[in-house]
């Protein structure tokens, strides 16, 4: 492992490093946040017998603490950077004979290793729990929040599928896309809160986190580039905006979602939660040359980031089966104690506790880091990928909709088999995964020829 030094020296002088702090902020957010609000609490077995252990979120007797959802609320920060970082990527690749199609399967497999790893051990896991006789709710609900983060990548591979072509019509057309994403965006909102069925806002999924996708692109493009006095008032519009939606308005002040709460800012994603985001994305744009110069002039903290930014998605992907085997764990030695399983909520000791329960998961985290960080590491140059002559894009979308298929299908699903998941979910992304690998070897289709570097 490279020391501090040397970290200093490799990078570029025009390395964004203020993007990749954004980044390592978030996930660090994401990471604690779930665990915080993670309670547990312990019940007898159907029939008697031995204790079970059930999860449950804290949230719901935490709504006082709204604000604090509003900063750990901060996946509008990843589809920001990932934006901002696409375009350039893309624009590489083609600078040196790569194709889109090409840069499309090399982020798929960047993207889609890690997960696909995770759930085939996911899976085999379960099966073996199920063999062995473990309740079935009990596998199902520890594979759900295994897969639950799986969402951020449906809708995250979506938008880097989008790259090319939103940013061409960026560059053509400036700002008139986004605001035909906020007027969808109104649309799908005005249609829920007027017939009070969440499902007519479902495209939101796509149309909020595309928006700030969308935003990150402007930035990479110049297009949104606000002088501080402009930055101040969007940030001040957004928060006063947001206070009128969820204050006399008609959602909610928490912006994180959990089970029950009935119309929410997340399940879809809502016109509050755009205008939380569009705040954080000028927030990040006013604080950003700073912390460009506070990461060049302390190689310690570039450091810091530098290790965070290596195992990103790996974080974000292993917290919870961390949180899983914390608690199992816990309560095979008998040591399952009453600050895990909630207590008072939010009273100093409950708090305290919530520190002792961070204490446990780390190091269980940093355990899975270590043993699957090289998953993450693995990467498939674009100009090395063989892809087919005729109709590359159509292969590489299939591959695409097959894997965002599974994922979507696992995230949201409340039925399960013997491997805790659907096995049409399993094998979509199973399936997905083996097909794009062998297409881009050019072991499925008489490849292209590669270009020469």
């Amino acid at each position: 492992m490279i020391g501090v030094t040397e970290v200093a020296a490799r990078t570029p002088q025009h390395r964004l490093r203020n993007l990749d702090a954004i980044r390592a902020c978030s996930i660090l957010a994401v990471v604690f946040g779930h665990w915080l609000v993670l309670v547990v609490r312990v019940v007898p077995a159907a029939g008697g017998g031995v204790q079970e252990v059930w999860g449950n979120n804290a949230l719901p007797e935490l709504t006082g603490l709204w604000l604090v959802s509003w900063l750990f609320q901060v996946m509008p920060l990843f589809f920001l950077v990932g934006g901002i970082v696409s375009p350039g990527s893309l624009g590489k690749t083609r600078a040196r004979g790569g194709t889109v199609a090409q840069w499309l399967a090399s982020r798929y497999f960047r993207l889609m290793s890690p997960a696909t790893v995770l759930v085939a051990l996911t899976g085999v896991g379960a099966f073996i729990a199920t063999l062995a006789g473990v309740n079935p709710d009990l596998i199902s609900q520890s594979v759900w929040a295994v897969v639950m983060p799986l969402w951020f990548l449906v809708i995250y591979l979506i938008a880097v599928l989008t790259t090319p072509w939103l940013t061409q019509a960026l560059a053509q057309f400036k700002w008139r896309p986004i605001g035909a994403l906020i007027l969808l965006i109104s649309l799908g909102d005005a249609l829920r809160l007027t017939f009070g069925n969440e499902r007519l806002a479902y495209l939101n999924y796509l149309f909020v986190y595309l928006l700030f996708y969308s935003l990150g692109v402007a930035w990479n493009l110049a297009i949104f580039r606000p002088r501080p006095g402009l930055a101040w008032l969007i940030i001040g519009a957004s928060l006063g905006l947001l206070l009128l939606a969820t204050g006399p308005g008609p959602y909610p002040t928490l912006m994180v979602d959990f089970a029950g709460q009935g119309l929410n800012n997340t399940a879809p994603p809502s016109l509050a939660l755009a205008l939380l985001g569009t705040g954080q994305i000028a927030s990040a744009w006013l604080v950003s040359p700073h912390l460009q110069k506070l990461l060049e002039r302390r190689p310690r903290l570039w450091f810091a980031v530098v290790q965070v930014n290596r195992v990103t998605l790996t974080l974000f992907l292993w917290h919870m089966v961390a949180a899983v085997f914390g608690v199992y764990l816990l309560k095979a030695l008998n040591a399952l104690p009453t600050w895990v399983v909630g207590g008072p909520f939010g009273s100093v000791d409950w708090w305290l506790g919530r520190l002792r329960w961070l204490a446990v998961l780390i190091p269980i985290l940093a355990f899975l880091v270590l043993i699957f960080y090289r998953v993450e590491a693995w990467y498939l140059p674009p100009l090395r990928l063989l892809l087919p002559e005729r109709h590359p894009l159509g292969w590489v979308a299939i591959g695409f909709a097959s894997c965002v298929t599974g994922m979507a299908w696992l995230a949201l699903s409340d039925k399960s088999g013997p491997m805790g998941m659907p096995l049409g979910a399993f094998a979509f992304m199973m399936g997905g995964f083996a097909f794009m690998y062998l297409l881009a070897t050019g072991l499925l289709i008489v490849p292209r020829k590669a270009p020469t570097t």
